[in-house]
This record gives C-alpha cells, sequence and structure tokens, in this order.
C-alpha cells in the first residue's frame, strides 16, 4: 500500500478539524471512500484523536511503553508514523475493554459529523444574523460558541434542537444532547427525527451503553422507511462482532 505525502496527511488532518471548504471536504470524503491509503490515515488519525480524549488515555499510553520497552512490538513503521501508532494502540486497548469482539478501528470508521445542511458558510462579516453564526460556529467545530448562540435564538425551530443537540455530543455532554434529541424524535418530521435517531444511538454508544446502542441501531434497521437503516444495518453487524 502506497504511503501518504505529508501534505495528503495534513489535508485529512484539516478535514478533521473542519479546516476545509465543501468542496475540499466532499473531495477527502471521495479519496477516503475508495482509497484504501487514504481510509486507513484517516481511520489512525481519527483514532489518535478520540485517543486523546479517552479517560483512560494516561495509563493505557504508560502500558503501551512499557511492552515496548520490553521488545515485544516490532518497530515495522516510519518514524512519521510513531505517533499516529501510538496512539491508535490506546485506543485500541480501551474500547476493546468495552467491546472485546470488536475491532474499534472498524467501528468508529462508521461515525461521521453530521454536516451544516442547513445555514453552509457562504459570507462572513457583521451581516451574519445570530442564527447563521449559530450554524457557522457548528460547522467551525466551535461547538460551545455554538451552543451558546442557539440558545439565544428567539424563536428555535426544530432544526436548530437537533444541531444544537449535535453540538453538545460533539463536546461530550452527553445528557443534555440526549433530552434535545428526544424532543427532536417526537417531532412528525423524518428529515430531522432520523437524525436525531441515528446519532442518538452513537451517543449510547459512546457512553459505553452497548446494548442499549445495539437495541437503539437495530430500531433504526428494521424502519423501512429510515434514511439511516442501511448504516444501521452494518452497525448492528459490527456490535455483533
Amino acid at each position: 500500500m502506497i504511503e501518504l505525502t505529508n501534505e495528503q496527511l495534513d489535508r485529512i488532518d484539516k478535514y478533521l478539524s473542519s479546516e476545509l471548504n465543501a468542496a475540499e471536504r466532499a473531495e477527502v470524503e471521495t479519496l477516503i471512500s475508495v482509497d484504501a491509503a487514504w481510509k486507513e490515515a484517516y481511520a489512525l488519525r481519527l483514532a489518535v484523536r478520540s485517543a486523546g480524549k479517552n479517560a483512560m488515555h494516561q495509563s493505557m499510553r504508560k502500558k503501551f511503553k512499557e511492552i515496548d520497552s520490553q521488545g515485544t512490538i516490532q518497530k515495522r513503521i516510519s518514524p512519521m508514523w510513531l505517533a499516529v501508532a501510538a496512539g491508535a494502540a490506546i485506543l485500541v486497548s480501551a474500547v476493546l475493554w468495552l467491546f472485546p469482539t470488536q475491532d474499534p478501528q472498524n467501528l468508529y470508521a462508521e461515525y461521521q459529523t453530521f454536516p451544516n445542511v442547513v445555514l453552509p458558510i457562504e459570507k462572513s462579516g457583521d451581516t451574519l444574523t445570530k442564527r447563521e453564526l449559530s450554524y457557522q460556529s457548528y460547522e467551525l467545530g466551535k461547538y460551545d460558541q455554538a451552543i451558546a448562540l442557539f440558545s439565544e435564538l428567539d424563536t428555535i425551530q426544530t432544526v436548530d434542537r437537533l444541531y444544537m443537540g449535535l453540538s453538545y455530543l460533539e463536546s461530550e455532554n452527553f445528557n443534555a444532547a440526549n433530552m434535545l434529541f428526544d424532543e427532536v424524535r417526537a417531532t412528525s418530521n423524518p428529515r430531522w427525527s432520523h437524525v436525531a435517531d441515528w446519532y442518538q444511538a452513537w451517543l449510547l454508544l459512546k457512553q459505553g451503553n452497548r446494548s442499549e446502542a445495539m437495541v437503539a441501531f437495530e430500531r433504526i434497521s428494521m424502519a423501512s422507511d429510515h434514511r439511516y437503516k442501511a448504516d444501521a444495518e452494518k452497525m448492528v453487524k459490527k456490535l455483533k462482532g
């Protein structure tokens, strides 16, 4: 497999940090879906970011170093990938503790932050409304700022509640996200309720509630008209290992 250049790896990092415009993001997503080298690099870099948020980060890193110092791990990777491999190993160890029968890299490769499809960034400056600023903050990954702006809207629509919930999810405030997802799911608009359904299932998984997440994904997979039916079927298979 051909290794990516530093420039290509930098593009993946910018994609994960929401620093690319819509066209650039679409190009990266296409490369990840069709090119094995891009897909592997994306999964590893995503693993490193997730590992940084994991409460077990420090203890598992220490364990990795202990094993490495004993010479039980062969260093077959280039120096450029050493930090990536260490981070991935931490995430693998931590998630295997929660999901012993499932490869965590394959599991979390299915997760994608929901894009801003309501008010995509097209302009900037003092002329933006508070609602436009809310969605702009979300698109830029400034989730705390987005939450504050959404909360200040005079009228909060169903879609605004969804994106506020998504912002809480990305900030790992699971209780607040869960309440907002419940409110959106209770509406009769499948365009947004299906999204809330899908990300609420992921919320349960991120909390470590494997059995409840399984029930949620199975419920989605059995709904014939659900927009995430096929994706949910894949998750059920992965969770069953």
